[in-house]
Formats: structure tokens, sequence, C-alpha cells
């Protein structure tokens, strides 16, 4: 998941390429399967070591979704009331949650509803 919200990072003022971002994480989720790394550090949070790196990961994550936020904001895409500190909270729960989910169901469905919900919360409505 690195890879895509460092691509988020670097390329995230348009809508097409967090869209293409949502289908690289589906992708590589649904490729792993119930194989997922992470999940393997996280059944281990007991040892505060294990902890301070997935904290560390998850700040990471959560920074560069924020970078890829902000960037849609100075382009004009979302609104400057957007908070990037929380709308990159909500993207990064929504992949570690439905990731948990896909490691507990083997559905990757609850993974592609919770990032289109939480992308699609960014997006203006285009009504009016």
């Amino acid at each position: 998941m690195a890879g895509a919200i460092a691509a988020v990072r670097k390329n995230g003022a348009s809508w097409a390429s967090w869209q293409a971002w949502r289908q690289r994480v589906i992708e590589r989720y649904r490729a792993q399967g119930q194989s997922c790394p992470l999940s393997a550090l996280t059944s281990q949070l007991a040892s505060p070591a294990t902890q301070a790196v997935v904290t560390s990961l998850y700040d990471r994550w959560q920074e560069y979704l924020a970078t890829g936020v902000r960037a849609l904001v100075a382009a004009g895409e979302i609104g400057p009331d957007t908070d990037p500190e929380q709308a990159a909270t909500a993207i990064l729960t929504a992949v570690t949650g439905g990731a948990t989910m896909l490691l507990a169901t083997g559905q990757i469905s609850y993974l592609e509803t919770a990032l289109t919900e939480a992308l699609g919360r960014l997006r203006p409505s285009r009504t009016g």
C-alpha cells in the first residue's frame, strides 16, 4: 500500500489520480487476499517495538494522504474548508478497516465500499 499512497502524495491533484489510486489499492488487496503482511504485524501489537513500527507506518501513510488531499484543495478540486488531516484519517481508516474485513471474511467488497464512501465525501456535489 505504501507505493500507492506515495503516488497519491505526488500526483494527488486530480480526481483521476485518486480513482487510479483507489483501483491500485483494491487490486493489491484482491491479489493478496487474506495474506495481508500488515496483519502479521498488527497481531503482535502487544509488543512495544511492533506497535512503534505500525504506528510509524500509519502516521506516514496518513501524512501522504493528507498531502494528496491538500493537492486537491490547491487545485480547486475540493473546497478550501476541507480538513486534509481528517479526510486522510477517514481514507486510511477505510483502507485498514476494509482490509481487516477482507481478512475476516475473504470479501473485498468491504474495502471497495469503504474507499468509495471515504473518497466520495471529499468530492463536491455536482448539483446546482
